[in-house]
């Protein structure tokens, strides 16, 4: 008799799990028609608000009428980006010194160290020619998120023959690339998170946390390299250019925008594949966003209001990404609203 009564309870046990498996009340969200779509309500909420905040932006770009409009417009941007970036550092010395250097034919690459803050160092890259007669321009090249940062093969080709053309061209690790990397694994040898998208999306988040922004401290490494571009006797200050792929693109702009001292008509952007969101023109990358800039109006396109009435080249876009390619017309449709038509460019107007 106990071995059936024992039985019975076991059969029991097994069997009310098995019941409540079967049953549809354990999704609480069954049969509810506002819940239907529940796992678009927060991205699409948050859209909304993007698309909105677009729109308000819009509307006042429409009403800019006159070079003083525009003037006006260009000092609100310059505001609101260090507003919302939380000011920068003061200017403490750059400690700069050179580590060695490598002889190139036709050039020389300096390695260069320097802080941006206090104890805060940047490894950087400072291609010099060897021929012609200096003072030479000079151009500084932020870097996009390529591996290996200012050791890239591609970068390396690329300031190699602005050497060789004549230019001074100086670039940097960013942080979280190249010898900079925030969470190495001495084990690995490499970062512990793999691409430097991950690092900069640990530490912008990390940053987010605490009311900061990881765009504060690139953007400034990228004012201080100017102020060791102009340093250098090799240099001439009135003759300076700036150019960048990817999240160096974007740093283009944000540098140019907040930095009188690179001429309008030698900034050249090219947005990488990934460098602009193709609907709401902005940046996605951690390394390069500034949330609280869509909430004031600010767009990338309309960081080129520093460079107008001057000519501004499209962004690049890879033929073979249609999504990017939609994002690059709507940025060149934008910035085509701030400055009028070509002509209109061309007689200084807007």
């Amino acid at each position: 008799m106990p071995r059936v009564y024992i039985a019975g309870c076991l059969a029991c046990l097994f069997s009310v799990p098995a019941m409540a498996q079967q049953s549809d009340d354990l999704n609480f969200a069954s049969g509810l028609e506002q819940f239907h779509n529940i796992r678009r309500m927060l991205p699409s909420y948050l859209n909304n608000i993007g698309l909105r905040m677009l729109g308000e932006r819009k509307h006042r770009v429409e009403q800019l009428a006159t070079i003083e409009d525009v003037d006006k417009r260009r000092s609100y941007v310059r505001e609101q980006m260090l507003k919302d970036l939380g000011g920068f550092p003061d200017r403490a010395h750059l400690n700069a010194r050179v580590v060695g250097v490598l002889e190139r034919t036709g050039y020389r690459i300096e390695k260069v160290i320097f802080e941006s803050q206090p104890h805060f160092y940047v490894t950087a890259n400072l291609y010099l020619p060897t021929t012609g007669h200096p003072p030479y321009p000079a151009i500084l090249y932020p870097l996009g998120h390529e591996r290996g940062g200012k050791t890239n093969p591609t970068w390396q080709q690329m300031l190699g023959s602005l050497a060789t053309k004549g230019f001074v061209a100086l670039t940097w690790d960013p942080i979280g690339q190249g010898e900079r990397l925030q969470i190495f694994d001495e084990d690995l040898r490499e970062s512990k998170v793999g691409n430097s998208t991950t690092e900069h999306t640990v530490v912008g988040t990390q940053c987010m946390l605490v009311g900061d922004h990881l765009a504060r401290y690139t953007i400034w490494d990228g004012m201080r390299a100017l102020d060791y571009l102009l340093s250098r006797k090799e240099v001439d200050p009135a003759r300076i250019g700036l150019t960048g792929n990817s999240g160096g693109g974007t740093h283009t702009a944000y540098i140019v925008a907040l930095d009188d001292r690179i001429p309008g008509c030698g900034a050249l952007v090219l947005y990488h594949i990934l460098a602009l969101n193709a609907r709401h023109d902005w940046s996605t990358g951690r390394r390069a966003n500034v949330p609280p800039l869509a909430a004031g109006g600010v767009r990338l396109s309309g960081l080129s209001l520093r460079i107008c009435p001057q000519t501004l080249p499209p962004p690049f876009s890879h033929p073979r990404l249609l999504p990017n390619r939609r994002g690059s017309r709507d940025f060149c449709r934008s910035r085509e609203s701030l400055f009028g038509d070509r002509r209109k460019r061309k007689s200084g107007n807007v």
